[in-house]
């Protein structure tokens, strides 16, 4: 649980980061912009959307101290909100590959048994 917090307090502190560099008015600062969410997504593919839940409010509450509270709810429902519920969706997906491959490799493996068996090998 400790770990699901601190990288979601860590995925949220980076998103902030490149979310509030478009601030800078640099040219790369755009496409840091465009990645702003990834870290978000990937605390929510690789942890829990629990982990995405935190780095969504953590981001929005740096966001909010910075630039002031109308970030906080435009960021979090705009942005960290769609992000949860996709990583929600990536997280369940994920889970139902890697139990179709085992299915598939279990199911192979017990057709071979009863192949091999029965030519005799």
């Amino acid at each position: 649980m400790l770990q699901m917090v601190l990288i979601g307090i860590g995925a949220g502190a980076a998103t902030a980061l490149l979310f509030a560099s478009v601030a800078s008015g640099a040219v790369i600062s755009i496409l840091l912009f465009y990645l702003a969410p990834l870290p978000i997504l990937i605390a929510a593919v690789g942890w829990s959307h629990w982990a995405a839940l935190i780095a969504a409010v953590t981001a929005s509450a740096g966001l909010a101290v910075v630039f002031g509270g109308t970030f906080f709810i435009a960021f979090l429902l705009g942005i960290g909100l769609p992000l949860t519920i996709a990583g929600i969706g990536a997280g369940l997906l994920a889970g139902w590959a890697v139990d179709a491959v085992y299915r598939r490799s279990h199911l192979a493996s017990s057709l071979y048994g009863t192949v091999s068996g029965a030519l005799g090998g």
